[in-house]
């Protein structure tokens, strides 16, 4: 089982909520970022500057 959490690992990443608001030119602050909970697939694939935290359990 691997479930990816925020970088600090204190939740899933899929529990985690952030501000969002819009600015004088009426673009929104969200960033697009891909939440994705439980992974299957044991193949994780790092893009350059991107960090990533998982919670692993091996049976």
């Amino acid at each position: 089982n691997m479930v990816e959490r925020t970088l600090g690992a204190k939740l899933p990443l899929a529990d985690m909520h952030r501000l969002e608001w819009v600015t004088a030119d009426q673009e929104s602050s969200q960033m697009n970022a891909n939440k994705q909970t439980t992974l299957t697939d044991t193949n994780i694939t790092l893009n350059p500057m991107q960090i990533r935290t998982f919670r692993v359990t091996l049976a």
